[in-house]
């Protein structure tokens, strides 16, 4: 093999692997740039989430909430936690002021 042919084989493979780079490089700032976009849309969606929720427990203040539970035509009986032995979370209290 001549001198012309491998500075030429070496032109090319050094050509070809600088490309080689070049595409490695963009895929990094393509996969960068997703996920700067994936941060900023979570980012949004937890401040849209803040939001709601602070709105939600301002509409269920306990008193806003006791003024419209009683306010419906509706009785409604408390509900009490029961002992650790039991399987249920919640026990409905019977009230006598409320009929079956």
């Amino acid at each position: 093999m001549s001198l012309q042919a491998k500075l030429m084989f070496l032109i090319v493979a050094s050509f070809v692997a600088g490309t080689m780079l070049l595409v490695f490089r963009q895929q990094q700032f393509e996969s960068a740039h997703r996920l700067v976009t994936a941060h900023r849309e979570i980012d949004q969606a937890q401040r849209k989430l803040w939001q709601l929720q602070a709105e939600i427990a301002y509409k269920l203040q306990p008193k806003t909430l006791r003024d419209k539970v009683t306010a419906l035509p509706t009785k409604f009986r408390p509900i009490q936690a029961q002992n650790q032995e039991s399987t249920n979370d919640l026990d409905v209290v019977h009230s006598p002021d409320v009929e079956e």
